[in-house]
């Protein structure tokens, strides 16, 4: 009696630890969905033109970046050629 008793209690200690692990599971997939929406109604404050003028100054910071990138690699060259004549 003593073993189906320790028996039992182990099942329902193992059944308790794998509900508690699925609703940890679904608490995180939630809250990223609730932060995720709570994000997306804060959201519309913002106008189009202010979202476009972010994206245009993102985009011209991109494109100095590779501006330079591209004139760092010209000089390298140039100083490369130089030294080899």
């Amino acid at each position: 009696m003593e073993g189906e008793d320790n028996e039992n209690s182990s099942r329902a200690k193992i059944a308790a630890e794998k509900i508690r692990s699925e609703l940890y599971e679904w608490r995180c997939t939630n809250m990223k969905h609730i932060n995720l929406m709570n994000f997306i109604h804060q959201e519309p404050t913002r106008s189009i033109q202010q979202f476009i003028h972010d994206s245009t100054k993102f985009q011209e910071t991109v494109d100095r970046v590779h501006a330079l990138i591209h004139s760092q690699q010209k000089a390298k060259k140039r100083v490369l050629i130089h030294q080899e004549s």
